[in-house]
C-alpha cells in the first residue's frame, strides 16, 4: 500500500519518516523521547487514540496489536478466533450460522477444526492450542457427552490450557441439544423408509438416552441391535 502512495499521501509518508529520524536524533542528543510522529497532534494524549482503534493495551511488541494493525491494511485478516468440534453435523450447522450472520471466514479471521471424533480432540488439541497462543488466537471447544468417563478425562486435560468459558460440553450431544428430537427421528425414519430399511423405535431410543448416551449414538445402537 505504501508503494502505491502518490502526491499528498506520498509527501505525508515522507514527512512521517523524516520525523522519526528527527526524533531519534533528539534522543541521541538529549536522552529524551519526543512524541511519536502520529501523536504530534494528539493533544498530549500520548497515543490514546490508538487504543480505540487497535485495542487496549496498545503495544507494538504484542501479536494482538500487530494483528489489529495488519487487519486494517490487509485484504485477508490474520486468524483471530477458531472453534473446535467433533463431527460433520457441527460443521454444517456452524457454516449455516456464519452464512446467516454474513461472516466471511477468510476476511473475518475465523477458522474451524473438525477433529472427527472425541478421541482426536486431545491428540491434536495441545499442539493447536500452543500454536494459537503464540499467534494470540482465541480458541473455543464444543464436546459431546455421550461417554461421560471419556468426556470428563478430556475436559480435565483441556482445562489445563483453556479457560472454562471457552469449553462447552453438551448434556448429551450436539444434535440432542440443538434439534427437536421428534422431528429429527421422523426425518431419519423417512429416509430409512425411502431406502426400504428398518425404522428406529422412539421408545428404545429414549431408553438409551436415559442412560446418558448421546442421541446419535443411541440411534446407532438401536438400529444395529
Amino acid at each position: 500500500m505504501l508503494l502505491k502512495l502518490k502526491n499528498d499521501a506520498f509527501y505525508t509518508q515522507k514527512c512521517y519518516e523524516l520525523s522519526w529520524m528527527l526524533a531519534n536524533f533528539i534522543y541521541d542528543l538529549t536522552g529524551e523521547r519526543v512524541l511519536k510522529p502520529d501523536d504530534i497532534i494528539d493533544g498530549n494524549g500520548y497515543g490514546a487514540w490508538k487504543k480505540g482503534i487497535y485495542g487496549d493495551p496498545f503495544d507494538y511488541t504484542t501479536k494482538k496489536t500487530q494483528k489489529s494493525i495488519l487487519d486494517k491494511f490487509l485484504v485477508d485478516r490474520p486468524f483471530r478466533a477458531g472453534i473446535i468440534f467433533e463431527g460433520e453435523t457441527e460443521k454444517v450447522v456452524i457454516d449455516e450460522i456464519l452464512r446467516a450472520l454474513r461472516v466471511n471466514k477468510e476476511r473475518d479471521g475465523f477458522f474451524q477444526y473438525n477433529a472427527k471424533g472425541i478421541s482426536n480432540i486431545v491428540k491434536n488439541m495441545i499442539a493447536l492450542y500452543n500454536l494459537a497462543k503464540l499467534e494470540d488466537i482465541s480458541l473455543f471447544v464444543i464436546l459431546d457427552n455421550d461417554n461421560h468417563a471419556k468426556t470428563d478425562k478430556i475436559r480435565k486435560v483441556l482445562e489445563e490450557s483453556f479457560k472454562l468459558e471457552a469449553i462447552k460440553i453438551w448434556k448429551h450431544d450436539f444434535e440432542y441439544e440443538n434439534f427437536d428430537f421428534d422431528q429429527l427421528l421422523n426425518e431419519i425414519n423417512h429416509k430409512l423408509k425411502e431406502n426400504k430399511l428398518k425404522t428406529i423405535e422412539k421408545e428404545e431410543t429414549i431408553t438409551k438416552l436415559d442412560t446418558g448416551m448421546g442421541l446419535m449414538k443411541s440411534i446407532y445402537d438401536v438400529y444395529y441391535t
